[in-house]
């Protein structure tokens, strides 16, 4: 009979043991060297049956935003002052913590960032590509890039659409 000692269990309580060592790894391949705003706008989440699944990986994604979002803004303090010391304390108060989120809510009235508004303008022009009857790649269907473009866009796709319009 085989010897399982050496074996790592699968049982529920010794899997939580795991620590991530990087959040980065937990960033699907596609969409590695992003920055925290375009990865939020292109990493999509799957509606799974089990709606525990669902969460588990919209917090995933959460998690690994902010994260980004916090080492981004590390590395912007690093570039301006030249000290990885931080400048401000590290308990905010409420006051600050709303300035945040008025400024968050701001920058989404703004539009798309400039990588979302390459990858529109490139569904455009494969949508285009398409009708005309000459793909630019092998495998585009009209149904599955207007959905992605609608996905991306938050409109629908038409004739008249120019990325200009963003």
């Amino acid at each position: 009979m085989p010897n399982f000692e050496n074996f790592p269990s699968t049982t529920p309580e010794n899997k939580g043991d795991k620590k991530e060592d990087n959040v980065e790894d937990l960033i699907p391949p596609q969409y590695k060297g992003l920055d925290s705003e375009t990865l939020e706008e292109l990493w999509t989440i799957k509606e799974y049956i089990d709606k525990d699944i669902t969460e588990a990986e919209k917090e995933k994604k959460a998690k690994v935003i902010e994260y980004l979002k916090v080492k981004e803004g590390k590395e912007q303090e690093v570039e301006k002052t030249g000290s990885e010391e931080p400048t401000q304390p590290i308990n905010q108060t409420a006051e600050d913590i709303n300035k945040g989120f008025e400024a968050l809510a701001e920058g989404a009235k703004i539009g798309f960032s400039e990588g979302i508004k390459k990858k529109i303008a490139e569904y455009d022009e494969r949508i285009r590509a398409v009708i005309a009857g000459e793909p630019l790649k092998s495998y585009d269907k009209l149904e599955d890039l207007k959905k992605d473009f609608k996905q991306l866009a938050k409109q629908d796709w038409t004739e008249d659409f120019t990325p200009e319009k963003l």
